[in-house]
């Protein structure tokens, strides 16, 4: 063997030797736990770019609870099974039997179907004459942000102008949230506590109760959870910050509790996230411009006063200060009481609650205590976030009226993030309890995991009973004035069955906005209750002075030689008794509670 074959060998013999003494060194060490390349990111000394931008490290704590769970939905098939059965079930919930309840079309479900309606056909509102593409809609006496309605004119379009395309638009709305809160909430925490967020949305009686009718409610908590997904994504894809800053933009053209919130959360967003935010300051100033822009109409809008109508209407523009003060005071504090976050007392606007049953479930309150408690301990971006987000969300709630469920949607989604995150804290704390026991490790993971299974079988166990309640029990009080109005459809159809009988037909107006109505079941569609010709409404006091000169366009009063059918409720119907006015009950409806809803009363030659 030559000399340099000799000392070649003993080089590589050397090296062997110092690979296994420092193998036999590192096995002495702790085994630290594993992690994805994406937990690892997050705890790795950061350098420059992306992974310098990554936006939490929320949860630090080792164990074996949090290795388990990073390796079992580091597997993208099984992680997207999992979502795509959270969407699902949240589909079903929203979806199963909507026509039906809400017992009732409120007049603010027909107002957006019409809309839509027209801007599917006509690109106007106003039955296509009004303005071109607004981003406002004057509906009701008031000025509604259109995204919603853009949102859905396609859905209306399609499916033509029914019950079920209106709400469709909300239940599909309130599903795609649903998907977004795992988005997010996967970025900002890790997948868990998405997937927790996801279900906990998904089953929450807050939302569900709002994305089943076909209102413009659940934009907010959608755009909200939208802004949030482009946001943590954009921290470590820069450009996805142009995306969230037109989100914070569009978030002034949905429902108006969010003109007050986004600009303020989004604030708190970028004092927040400053830094992070500043290293990629091109990005941000080319989104800040796309928000500027996108923003015009909603400055027109203050400035021709459109934008805070509802809230001078529903405050009062007359209140002085220091009433306006006491007044916010007394309904901001009120929104953080049991009273209304479980609803132990009953509202009476049955549109905003199921009896029984709040926004949140009871046996989430121990998980949301947990979760606010580390929120204060942690201190981390987004602790601090949520913090802001709990402060702000009741204030346009609070500027125009006591505490409302609608009014207060904003919120929903930090609470099911905070819940989420005492669900996962506390599985934590019980595996660390676990490894102080001298058990085999799967034994110790199959424990930590049944308590988990047993939570979310528990919290599934509350939806069903709310569910159950929600679908059978909730329409025998809700139907009525306090509720969702239910029977100007019947009503409608019934007219227009007996069309040809009478001279003049006329239902009561013991409905909101019921001229909305008229036009929502007389648009030429096949909703089932076509045009009515002869069809009209009738104010409720004509019957104390039958004389009196009305506008002939709307309203009819009671002439003893014409053919007349009225549909009037209770109140009308004691005041026909007292006119002793010759009548005779032709049909009735009642409310599922079997209680009297509208009498059809004949009146005029052969009665």
């Amino acid at each position: 063997m030559s000399k340099r074959g000799a000392k070649s060998k003993a080089n590589r013999a050397a090296k062997r030797a110092q690979q296994q003494a420092r193998t036999e060194e590192t096995s002495t060490l702790p085994v630290k736990t594993h992690k994805t390349s994406r937990d690892a990111s997050a705890h790795a000394p950061r350098s420059s770019g992306a992974n310098k931008l990554h936006p939490t490290n929320e949860l630090h704590s080792e164990s074996e609870l949090q290795a388990a769970t990073t390796t079992v939905f580091s597997n993208r098939a099984f992680t997207t099974a999992i979502v795509l059965a959270i969407i699902v079930l949240a589909f079903v919930i929203r979806i199963y039997k909507i026509v039906d309840v809400p017992h009732g079309f409120f007049c603010d479900e027909a107002s957006i179907g019409l809309d839509g309606y027209s801007l599917a056909h006509t690109l106007r509102d106003k039955d296509g004459q009004g303005t071109l593409l607004p981003t406002y809609l004057e509906g009701l006496g008031q000025w509604r942000g259109a995204l919603y309605t853009y949102f859905a004119a396609p859905f209306i379009g399609l499916l033509g102008m029914s019950e079920f395309s209106v709400r469709l638009v909300a239940a599909v709305m309130g599903t795609l949230t649903v998907w977004l809160t795992f988005l997010f909430a996967s970025k900002a925490v890790n997948r868990t506590v998405g997937l927790l967020s996801a279900l906990l949305l998904a089953i929450s009686p807050w939302h569900i109760i709002n994305s089943r009718a076909g209102w413009d409610v659940i934009s907010l908590p959608f755009m909200i959870a939208l802004f949030l997904t482009f946001f943590y994504q954009g921290l470590e894809r820069p450009n996805r910050l142009i995306l969230a800053c037109a989100c914070a933009a569009l978030g002034e053209y949905v429902y108006f509790a969010g003109r007050l919130f986004f600009p303020v959360f989004c604030f708190a967003c970028l004092v927040i996230y400053a830094k992070p935010l500043w290293e990629q300051r091109r990005m941000m100033a080319i989104g800040l411009v796309v928000a500027v822009i996108m923003l015009i109409p909603t400055m027109i809008a203050i400035k021709d006063g459109v934008f805070f109508q509802r809230v001078n209407e529903l405050n009062g523009s007359s209140n002085g200060l220091q009433t306006m003060l006491a007044n916010f005071g007394k309904n901001y504090l009120q929104q953080y009481k049991p009273e209304f976050l479980l609803n132990t007392t009953v509202d009476w606007n049955t549109r905003q609650f199921v009896r029984d049953w709040g926004m949140i479930y009871l046996v989430e309150v121990p998980f949301l205590l947990i979760g606010l408690a580390a929120m204060f301990v942690r201190r981390s971006r987004l602790d601090w976030l949520c913090l802001v987000w709990f402060i702000i969300y009741p204030v346009a709630n609070a500027l125009v009226s006591e505490p409302n469920s609608t009014r207060a949607i904003g919120g929903v989604l930090v609470y099911q993030l905070v819940i989420a995150q005492g669900i996962y804290l506390c599985l934590l704390g019980i595996q660390k309890l676990l490894n102080k026991w001298d058990s085999p490790r799967p034994y110790r993971l199959a424990l930590s995991g049944s308590v988990g299974t047993l939570i979310i079988a528990v919290l599934l166990f509350y939806c069903g009973r709310y569910m159950q309640d929600y679908l059978y029990e909730y329409p025998k009080y809700s139907s009525g004035f306090y509720g969702w109005q239910w029977g100007f459809r019947e009503v409608w159809a019934y007219f227009r069955a007996h069309h040809d009988e009478y001279d003049d037909l006329m239902v009561d107006s013991e409905f909101n906005a019921p001229y909305e109505l008229q036009r929502f079941y007389s648009w030429p569609e096949p909703t089932g209750t076509g045009s009515c010709a002869k069809c009209s409404i009738c104010e409720t006091w004509v019957w104390w002075a039958p004389q009196q000169s009305l506008d002939e366009s709307f309203r009819k009063t009671y002439h003893p030689t014409l053919r007349q059918l009225w549909a009037v409720g209770q109140q009308s119907f004691e005041l026909v008794k007292a006119r002793n006015i010759p009548y005779r009950i032709v049909n009735q409806l009642n409310y599922p509670d079997a209680s009297p809803a509208f009498y059809f009363l004949a009146t005029g030659p052969g009665v």
